[in-house]
């Protein structure tokens, strides 16, 4: 996304969301059962890369058995088709049963002719060393986690994601390219993604998630933990292990009892992501590691280059594209200081740092990736702390981003 479009997108939320309190009772009486609410907004757009594009975005907010003691579920979903024929439909959930006894996480992507941006591997690059490529894409991950202590649940994860019609301009050259052996591995990569499309993979996973609500935190902790194993027994063209860990933790701040004051409440917010893969190296065709240009790996034991760890986005380390850092394993750091300014208004500030590296020992502070930002937020439903955000953020190396959606980045 552009910084103009997402520009687009926010004024257009921030004009809808001026007509969301007339629609919905904000009281959130706990003598009553609770009300399921559906949040749903239009948007339109115009980019290069997809012309004009619409669709809308929403999401709908229940709770089983209409049970205020059981924390709010989510389904949020946006649908987009572009005058290129683009299309993108992806529905998120996050579900509690009641009581909680289960935790049902998942989300399902269907991208036709998507275009995106894919940068070669590595902490160093430059965005004339990108390529533009178009695909298909179909993706589902799911958890499904059972309570077996309060807030600590255990159960099964799956990823699944299928690339198809990809498409690509191998001779696309520019006169920004900062080092020629990174433009060739990306070109290897894709060319081995042609004919091997398919990732699936099952594992085990932990969570612990004590945070008061799930779409904007107050308080509490949360840590994901876990591990995918990827084969061809399950029909996946690549075989390697994926360890993930995602650590939250908030603290409010109350500054005055009255919550309708100027300025009266405040949230500060850390997150730590690390993203760890398996590969096998083959040393013959090893590079420059001293610069820290990547390493050549067998790429039928590790991620493809569509799924390998990576920086950026409108949820890891705003102000850098989405994956525009990336390789076998990723560290990242980011916190945001969330305040209260007037009425459903707020102001936030962010700041975060990552690195990408081939393997463990390779991460070194000297090529720390960071990014900081402000955003604006406008509460669409009390009762349930929900938000509309506004994010602008820069990185270090040439790069920024503009980000509107629902709810907050973690």
């Amino acid at each position: 996304m552009n910084i103009l479009k997402n520009i687009y997108i926010a004024v257009l939320l921030l004009i809808s969301s001026s007509f969301l309190k007339a629609q919905h009772d904000e009281s959130g009486d706990t003598t009553k059962p609770y009300k399921n609410k559906l949040i749903a907004l239009p948007i339109a757009f115009y980019a290069p890369e997809t012309k004009l594009a619409y669709g809308g975005l929403g999401i709908y907010l229940f709770k089983a058995g209409h049970d205020w003691h059981t924390r709010t579920s989510n389904f949020d979903f946006a649908i987009v088709h572009t005058t290129n024929n683009q299309t993108i439909i992806e529905p998120t959930y996050t579900i509690f049963t009641k009581t909680e006894k289960y935790y049902i996480r998942g989300t399902w992507i269907y991208a036709l002719k998507a275009n995106e941006t894919w940068f070669p591997l590595g902490n160093i690059n430059k965005k004339g060393d990108a390529l533009d490529v178009k695909f298909n894409n179909f993706k589902f991950n799911n958890k499904i986690f059972r309570q077996i202590k309060p807030h600590l649940y255990v159960g099964l994860q799956q990823q699944y994601s299928k690339i198809s019609n990809l498409d690509y301009n191998p001779n696309e050259v520019s006169n920004q390219i900062i080092n020629p052996s990174h433009r060739r591995l990306l070109l290897s990569d894709l060319e081995y993604l042609k004919k091997n499309k398919t990732v699936s993979g099952m594992g085990l996973g932990m969570l612990f998630d004590t945070r008061d609500n799930i779409v904007n935190p107050f308080k509490g902790n949360y840590v994901d933990a876990g591990f995918t194993k990827f084969s061809t027994f399950i029909g996946s063209n690549y075989s390697f292990t994926n360890f993930f860990f995602d650590v939250r933790h908030y603290k409010h701040f109350k500054f005055h009892e009255n919550n309708k004051r100027p300025f009266s409440t405040a949230t500060l917010a850390f997150n730590f992501i690390a993203n760890i893969n398996t590969a096998k190296f083959n040393e013959i065709d090893s590079i420059d590691v001293k610069n820290d240009l990547s390493y050549i790996e067998n790429r039928a034991n590790r991620p493809p280059v569509h799924q390998l760890a990576s920086l950026g986005g409108n949820i890891a380390l705003r102000g850098f594209y989405r994956g525009r850092f990336k390789d076998i394993n990723a560290l990242i750091f980011q916190a945001e200081y969330r305040q209260h300014i007037y009425g459903r208004f707020g102001l936030t500030a962010f700041a975060g740092a990552g690195e990408v590296a081939s393997q463990i020992d390779l991460f070194s502070l000297k090529n720390l990736n960071y990014s900081y930002g402000m955003g604006l937020r406008v509460m669409l439903k009390k009762s349930e702390r929900l938000n509309l955000r506004l994010d602008f953020g820069l990185g270090n190396k040439d790069s920024r981003g503009v980000y509107a959606g629902i709810s907050e980045a973690f």
